[in-house]
Parts: structure tokens; sequence; C-alpha cells
């Protein structure tokens, strides 16, 4: 289990500590669905937290309000399954109906992909994929690190294709273990016209690029989560961003995307380092519902997974420190 802690924390922690610079207008979701891609759009897409309750029951009244939010900050979609949403923490009935809920809140106005692919053999995971299908999502995602096999790769994403009907997608968890898709992999997976999706975790621009070039000419659109790598990414081809300083900063995030202004770019991504940096690095994920709460949400913080400590008053109060001048939607203010 130690090993799996290392690993998300290396994983979320690809981010400085240093101050936060300033905040940044929302940014419209860019390029319209076509019938090859149901409703994923390029853009900004960020993970679904799970609101709980204090007893730890999901508190499904509290992700209307979510979703809300991404849609007013221009976000192209959620990804309702992430190590965010505490996925190793939910049971299949939780995820199914935290995707229901979902759809229906985002009624067509965003994108919603939702995680569906537990069990130990590909027969359990194409049925747990099936029942969240069911929910209308615009894909059901596969964890990668979850196939039962970390050999022969493409061969059981392609199976699982057979399996489970409907738009698939992709995560490359990187919990228990980061098997991404190997490359010789990539583009028999991406040109079987059956994946839509992909939150890629490549760390690096070469192998990153290597794989837009395999998926060149298919449906899947590709969304890179490498924070401390973004304008690059984004220069190679990716569609958009879909990691955890899009939680908190989807406004940041679409800035530092967007490929027209390269300085304005650059400072968002200073800006976005910062606080994903400060966010991840304790309390994680009730850090990052805490800096939701602080914009004006009322999901609470309470999380199931405890393994990156408590939020204390300690924690509580540093970040009211490093938060209390900042405007998330001005471009000038500046935080000691």
């Amino acid at each position: 289990m130690r090993t799996s802690l290392l690993n998300r924390r290396q994983f979320l922690g690809m981010a400085g500590a240093s101050v936060l610079a300033a905040g940044l207008p929302r940014v419209k979701a860019v390029a319209e669905p076509t019938p090859k891609t149901p409703n994923i759009r390029r853009g900004v897409w960020p993970i679904l937290v799970t609101p709980f309750t204090v007893s730890g029951q999901v508190d499904y009244g509290a992700i209307p309000e979510l979703i809300e939010f991404y849609v007013q900050a221009g976000c192209a979609g959620v990804f309702a399954g992430g190590l965010s949403s505490e996925i190793f923490k939910l049971t299949l009935d939780e995820m199914v109906q935290i995707a229901q809920v979902s759809m229906k809140s985002a009624a067509g106005r965003i994108g919603i992909v939702a995680t569906g692919s537990l069990g130990a053999t590909l027969e359990e995971q194409a049925s747990g994929l099936r029942r969240v299908g069911d929910t209308g999502v615009d894909a059901s995602v596969i964890l990668v690190s979850k196939l039962p096999s970390a050999e022969a790769v493409g061969d059981q994403l392609l199976k699982l294709a057979e399996l489970a009907p409907g738009p698939l997608g992709l995560y490359e968890c990187p919990v228990p273990d980061n098997h991404r898709i190997p490359v010789a992999d990539f583009g028999r997976v991406a040109h079987s016209n059956r994946y839509f999706f992909i939150k890629d975790t490549s760390p690096e621009p070469e192998e990153f690029g290597k794989k837009v070039k395999a998926a060149e000419g298919s449906p899947l659109r590709m969304f890179n989560a490498t924070l401390s790598r973004l304008p690059e990414m984004m220069q190679i081809g990716a569609d958009g961003h879909c990691g955890t300083a899009a939680i908190v900063c989807p406004e940041l995030t679409g800035q530092a995307s967007q490929l027209e202004d390269p300085a304005l770019s650059k400072r968002a991504h200073s800006v976005l380092m910062a606080i994903n940096g400060e966010m991840v690095s304790t309390a994680y994920p009730s850090s990052g519902k805490y800096i939701l709460e602080k914009r004006g949400l009322h999901l609470g913080t309470p999380s199931r997974d405890d393994s990156m400590g408590d939020l204390n008053d300690d924690v509580r109060h540093h970040l009211d420190a490093l938060l209390k001048d900042f405007d998330f939607k001005s471009p000038s203010v500046k935080v000691g």
C-alpha cells in the first residue's frame, strides 16, 4: 500500500508550492461535438470530487451545484471517476448513481464521462461499463491500471470493446500501478472507433506526441493530465487538460491551455502550478473541496480517503492565508 501512496503523491505533486500570482477570466470550451464524438469537446475537463456527508455517505444532492459550477466556468466536460473522485472508495452502485445525477445536472450542456470498470475479470469489468453506459454518459471509462494483466494491454481493451457496447473512454490511472497504454497498441485501440476519450498520464511530451500521431484520424480525443508540461502537451496536439488543478481553477486551466497568447498561457500555468502544489500536498482531496467552498460552493469537506492527512485547523489556516486576497477571475491580484 505504501507504494501506491508514493505513486499517487508523485503524480499529484507535479507542481510547485510557491506563492500564487493571479486569477484569470473564464474561457469557453472550444469545438462543438461531431457525430463521431458524443459531446466530448476540446477544452477543460475537471475531475468530479465526490461529496460526502459527515457520516460518510455520498451526498448526491451536492453534485448538481458542482456540475453547474463547471458549466458556468466554461468547461467542456467533467470526468466522474478519477483518483480525486476517491474512485477506489466507491461501490459500483454509487458510481452508477453519481453518473446518473451528473448526467441529469449537465443536461447536455457539457460532456460527462464516468468510470465503471470494476472487477477482477474482463467480463466483470464489462458488466460495470454497461451499467454506467446505461446512464447515458458520453463514455464509460476503463481504468487501464485495473486490467487483469499488465501484458497485452491493447488486446484487453479491444476485448472490452466487444463486451461493452456504447462509447468508451480510457484513464491511465497511476494507482495501483501506472500501466500506460504502449504506443505500439495505441493506434489500433484508437482506430477501433470505440474509444472517444482518454485521460492520458504520459509524463513527457515525446511519449505523448507519439500517441497523438498514432491516433490521428480516429475519434479519440486526448486530454493529458501532466500539469507541469501542460503548454507543451497542448502544442503537440492535446485536445485539452484533465487534471487536479482544473477542479478548483477551471478558468485558469482554460487560459493555460490556449495557444493564441503564449504570454498569458505561461502566466496562467505558473499560477496553476502554485495552487496545485499547495492543494495536493496535504489533506487531499479534502483540501480541494475546501478551496471549492472558498469559491462559494456548498459540498462540504468530508472524504473517505485520508491517506494524505486530515483537513485540520492548521491546513485550513494555511489555505485561508494563501487565498485571503485571491480572486480566481482577476488577472492582476497577487497573493503573498
